[in-house]
C-alpha cells in the first residue's frame, strides 16, 4: 500500500497517513470549524460528568484496553518471545509462579548459558523483578505469563488517569488517559511483548500523581502510594526511576510535609528496601549486588553507560555468547568522539522518543503551544522529564521507548496542558483551537481503527520507526516448535548446533525455572562433548536442532564425530 510515495518513505506508512489526517483537521479548523459543534459539545458534556465519578471512570479506563486488546486477538494474536530481554523476564515470572525467587544452578549449566541469564551462583533473570512478578500473576491465574502483561497495561492506564486527576480538572485528565488507552494500551509493544514498560510507567504515575495531593493534603495513604510507586520504580528501571523520582523528592524537603506523611513514606521506602535487598541476596548472595550489574560483570564487555571503563573479556565457553558480548554488544555501544557527533546522536535517541510516545498527532498541540514545558506550576513535571532523559542519554545501547517508561505520565500531562491552550486559540473569530483538540481525538480513534486493519490492507507499521504501533513480530518457528514437542508423549531434549557466523540476537536457548521437570528442554552442543548432557537426560527424546538451516530442521541427535 502507499507504494506510490518515494522510497524515502517506505516503513512510515503510519507517519504518512496520521499526517494526512492532521493536515485535513487544520484545514477544517480554519474553514469550518463549528462543524458538529451540537454533537461535540453533548458528548463533551457526557465525559465531564463521567469523569466526575472517580471511581467509575477509572475502572473504566482500565478495563477499556483489556477489553479491546481481546477484541483484537482473531487479528493480532496472543506474541511470542523474540528478544533475549523477553525470554529474561519470563525465567522471572516462571521462577515467581513457582514460589521461588531464584532457582539453584543446574550441575551442568554450561549447557543451558544464554544471554541476559545468570546461571551462577543462581539460576536467574538478570533484571529487576516487577515485570518479572506480573508474568507469575498471569502464569499462576491462567497458565500464560501474556495475561500478566495485559493487565499490567490496564493497570498502567488506570493509574495514569489517577495522576492526571492530580493535575488536571476530571474532564481533561479522562481525556489524556483515553489517549493513552489507544496509543500504549492496546497497540504498542508494552502490551504485544514481554519487554514490559508498564511497571515502570505505573510506578512514574503513583508517584507524580502522589505529589500534588501529598502537597495540598498531606494525607498518609497519599505518602503510601508514592512510597509505593518509588520501590516499583526501583524494581523495574532503577536509574531513570531513580532520576525522575528526584525533583519530587526535593520539592517534599522543602515544603516538608505533615510528620505522619512523611513516616508513612519512609516506612514504605524502609520496607522497598529491605525488599529489594532481600531479593538482591536470593539470587546474587549480596544484598547490594543488583543481578543485572553481577551478570554484567560476569558476561559483558562494554559497560552500559559511556561514563564507565571498558571490562576485560571474560572466558566464553560458547562462541555464540562472545559474538553477542563482544561483537554485537560492541557494534550497539556507540560512544561519540566530537560535540557535533554528540548531538547527533542525541537527537538520534530522542527521535525514538517522539515516534512511540507522540507522533505528529500527539506532538501537535504542543507545536502550537510548547510554552506549556516552561509554565510554572509544571516545572517540577520538566524536571522529571529532563533527569531521566540525560540518564538515557548516556546509556550505549540502542535506544527502547520503555527506558522513558518513569516519564510516560509527564508526557502526556504535557500533551493535556497544550491542549488545553490550544483549546483557546481563534481564528477569525471561530474556535480553531476547539475544532483541531477535537481532531485529535477523532484521528486517534481512526489509526486504531486502520492499525487494527493494518494486514488487510497491507500497512507497514513495524519496520520503521518503532512507533507507537509496532510490536516485534517473534519467533513463532520456535513457539510452534515447542509447541508441537509439548504436545508429544514423551519428554524432549533439543541440543542446539549453531553454523559459523550465527546472529546472536536469534537465540534459541532459553529454558523454564526448573529444568529437569521442563518438558523440553533446549541446550548447546558442546565442542568437547556431550555425553555427560546425554548420560542425565537418558530417560528423554534426544534432537538437534539447526536453526541456520534453511528451512531450519529437526532431527534425531547424532553426535559429531
Amino acid at each position: 500500500m502507499l507504494d506510490f510515495l518515494p522510497a524515502a518513505f517506505n516503513g512510515y506508512d503510519l507517519f504518512v497517513i496520521e499526517t494526512g489526517f492532521i493536515l485535513a483537521a487544520i484545514w477544517l479548523a480554519l474553514t469550518a470549524p463549528a462543524l458538529g459543534d451540537r454533537f461535540f459539545k453533548r458528548a463533551a458534556a457526557a465525559c465531564r460528568r463521567f469523569a466526575r465519578r472517580p471511581v467509575a471512570s477509572l475502572a473504566t479506563v482500565a478495563i477499556a484496553p483489556l477489553v479491546l486488546r481481546a477484541l483484537l486477538l482473531p487479528v493480532i494474536p496472543a506474541p511470542v518471545p523474540q528478544i533475549h530481554d523477553e525470554f529474561s523476564y519470563l525465567l522471572a515470572g516462571d521462577t515467581f509462579a513457582h514460589a521461588r525467587m531464584a532457582n539453584p544452578p543446574h550441575e551442568l549449566w554450561p549447557f543451558f548459558e544464554s544471554i541476559h541469564i545468570l546461571q551462577q551462583p543462581t539460576y536467574a533473570s538478570m533484571y529487576p523483578p516487577a515485570q518479572g512478578v506480573f508474568l507469575a500473576i498471569g502464569e499462576r491465574l491462567t497458565g500464560r505469563p501474556w495475561m500478566g502483561v495485559w493487565l499490567s497495561v490496564g493497570l498502567m492506564c488506570a493509574s495514569l488517569l489517577w495522576m492526571l486527576r492530580g493535575w488536571f480538572p476530571p474532564g481533561w485528565a479522562l481525556a489524556g488517559a483515553s489517549l493513552a488507552v489507544i496509543r500504549l494500551g492496546v497497540f504498542s509493544y508494552w502490551m504485544n511483548t514481554y519487554w514490559g514498560g508498564a511497571p515502570a510507567a505505573i510506578g512514574g504515575a503513583l508517584v507524580a500523581g502522589a505529589y500534588p495531593r501529598l502537597r495540598k493534603q498531606g494525607r498518609v495513604r497519599d505518602a503510601m502510594v508514592m512510597g509505593l510507586g518509588l520501590v516499583l520504580l526501583a524494581n523495574s528501571r532503577p536509574v531513570e526511576g531513580l532520576l525522575f523520582s528526584i525533583p519530587f523528592g526535593i520539592a517534599l524537603l522543602w515544603r516538608r510535609p505533615p510528620a505522619q506523611a512523611a513516616l508513612a513514606l519512609a516506612c514504605v521506602l524502609t520496607a522497598g528496601a529491605f525488599a529489594t535487598g532481600y531479593y538482591n541476596w536470593r539470587v546474587t548472595g549480596d544484598p547490594a549486588e543488583f543481578p543485572e550489574r553481577l551478570e554484567r560483570v560476569e558476561y559483558a564487555v562494554y559497560p552500559t553507560f559511556m561514563i564507565e571503563k571498558i571490562h576485560p573479556e571474560p572466558q566464553y565457553r560458547h562462541a555464540v555468547l562472545r559474538d553477542f558480548y563482544v561483537h554485537r554488544e560492541g557494534a550497539f555501544g556507540y560512544t561519540p568522539d566530537s560535540f557535533e557527533n554528540f548531538a547527533t546522536y542525541l537527537l538520534s535517541r530522542e527521535e525514538v522518543l517522539f515516534w512511540f510516545f507522540f507522533g505528529p498527532l500527539l506532538v501537535l498541540p504542543l507545536l502550537f503551544h510548547p510554552k506549556v514545558f516552561f509554565e510554572r506550576k509544571f516545572a517540577i513535571l520538566t524536571a522529571a522529564l529532563i533527569l531521566p532523559t540525560c540518564a538515557v542519554a548516556i546509556e550505549k545501547w540502542y535506544l527502547q521507548p520503555h527506558y522513558y517508561a518513569p516519564a510516560c505520565c509527564v508526557m502526556y500531562a504535557f500533551v493535556v496542558q497544550a491542549a488545553r491552550r490550544l483549546s483557546h486559540w481563534r481564528w477569525r473569530g471561530g474556535a480553531f483551537g476547539v475544532s483541531l483538540v477535537r481532531s485529535i481525538f477523532m484521528i486517534c480513534a481512526i489509526m486504531a481503527v486502520i492499525c487494527a486493519l493494518r494486514k488487510p490492507l497491507g500497512l507497514d507499521l513495524i519496520a520503521r520507526p518503532f512507533n507507537w504501533s509496532a510490536s516485534a513480530p517473534g519467533n513463532f518457528h520456535r513457539a510452534n516448535l515447542l509447541a508441537g514437542l509439548r504436545g508429544r508423549p514423551e519428554k524432549s531434549l533439543v541440543i542446539v548446533r549453531y553454523a559459523a557466523g550465527h546472529n546472536p540476537e536469534d537465540e534459541w536457548v532459553y529454558n523454564e525455572a526448573d529444568i529437569d521437570a521442563a518438558k523440553v528442554v533446549w541446550a548447546r552442543e558442546m565442542e568437547r562433548g556431550n555425553q555427560q548432557l546425554l548420560d542425565y537426560f537418558r530417560d528423554r527424546k534426544v534432537y538437534l536442532l539447526e536453526p541456520d538451516v534453511d528451512p531450519a530442521r529437526l532431527r534425531t541427535y547424532a553426535p559429531l564425530p
